[in-house]
């Protein structure tokens, strides 16, 4: 049987002090440094832990105990050896979807809230009332994408939307994107266009209106199709500088925004989001430079972070339930923190069902060379 990795974290990490339990924690991630997924888990365990000493600064107490779950752990016998788990307030993980349902059977029995801090599509979240998923689903999303964006517009302009086809067939979700798009625009009276890529300069500008604002949406995610267009639409304002254009974007182009961020300006880009992290925050600065000097190790160069990610999900739910008990849903009323790089509130998925993360954000590329953040 899997090894059992129970770590006193009071006594490993001198910082967080003498705890005395007042919000029970468990970590059920792959903790196995040796490997790609344990690395970055450890990285994340360690985020929660600094939740921890500030919530402890605080006056928060708490006690935690971590299994190591690697993709092969047998989860119903590691959890029947390790009767501590079964009063957890609240469990993060796990970290791979063939564990779901055993820890979700074993929460039932026992009440414990359980985070599932990267798994998407968990089909036991329709069922189960003690599950929390953090990312968003991929057509739940997309609706959503749509949906407040054309509200988010037509509430502070007169517009129009020109659908660009971009003749990508390798994009599988072009067919559902545009029907989404017209059916959100149908429900506000907002006009749709409909034009090709490889129309002429003539024929293209056709498709845009001088009096009203174009928004602007590609049925592909390529960042090909997307460079092409962007250029397509530079070219038309210079020559058409009346014609005002906003581009919807894709969550993918997030990844892109710093090499295209000119070109992102130019149009007016808003790209939908989870996550953003400014490296300039104060708070962001103070938890990177704990990091390094607990933990002797520069934080892992990916967005999102995992240890923003552990920090701000472990305070968060930490802090709540030190707040509201078992009462608390982490739904928009309950809000405890502020969220570095995810915001945090959750819907319930059905009667009888979990909770997901409803937050969503556009990341706003500004004709001013300026961005902001929107939260929805």
């Amino acid at each position: 049987m899997m090894k059992k990795i129970c770590i006193v974290f009071c006594v490993l990490f001198l910082f967080l002090g003498t705890m005395t339990g007042q919000v029970k924690v468990g970590i059920m991630l792959p903790l196995d440094k040796g490997s790609a997924d344990g690395t970055r888990m450890v990285e994340y365990c360690r985020g929660v832990l600094m939740a921890v000493d500030s919530l402890k600064q605080e006056g928060v107490s708490v006690d935690i105990v971590t299994l190591n779950t690697p993709a092969n752990a047998d989860i119903k016998s590691l959890l029947d050896a390790t009767p501590t788990m079964k009063d957890r307030d609240v469990i993060f993980g796990p970290f791979y979807p063939q564990h779901v349902e055993g820890v979700a059977s074993f929460a039932s029995k026992n009440g414990n809230k359980v985070v599932l801090p990267y798994l998407t599509n968990t089909k036991e979240l329709n069922t189960n009332p003690n599950l929390f998923q953090i990312a968003f689903n991929a057509v739940p999303m997309e609706q959503k994408v749509v949906e407040n964006f054309i509200t988010l517009k037509v509430q502070k302009e007169d517009l129009q939307v020109v659908i660009i086809d971009c003749n990508d067939t390798t994009d599988t979700r072009c067919p559902s994107l545009t029907a989404l798009v017209k059916s959100s625009c149908n429900e506000h009276d907002v006009k749709v266009r409909v034009t090709n890529i490889m129309q002429t300069d003539k024929n293209f500008v056709k498709a845009f209106s001088k009096k009203k604002e174009n928004v602007v949406v590609l049925n592909s995610s390529s960042l090909q199709k997307m460079q092409e267009v962007l250029t397509r639409l530079d070219k038309m304002r210079e020559e058409e500088p009346k014609i005002q254009c906003a581009v919807l974007g894709f969550s993918s182009w997030q990844m892109s925004s710093r090499q295209l961020y000119e070109a992102f300006c130019r149009n007016d880009v808003y790209v939908p989001s989870t996550f953003y992290c400014n490296p300039d925050d104060r708070k962001v600065k103070k938890i990177c430079d704990g990091y390094r000097f607990w933990f002797k190790s520069e934080p892992y160069p990916v967005s999102p972070s995992y240890v923003i990610s552990g920090f701000d999900q472990g305070y968060y739910f930490i802090k709540g339930i030190s707040k509201y008990g078992n009462a608390f849903v982490g739904s928009k009323v309950q809000q405890v923190s502020r969220q570095m790089q995810s915001p945090l509130w959750f819907n319930k998925v059905s009667v009888n069902g979990g909770y997901m993360n409803n937050a969503l954000m556009f990341i706003h590329f500004r004709t001013d060379k300026k961005t902001e953040l929107i939260m929805q």
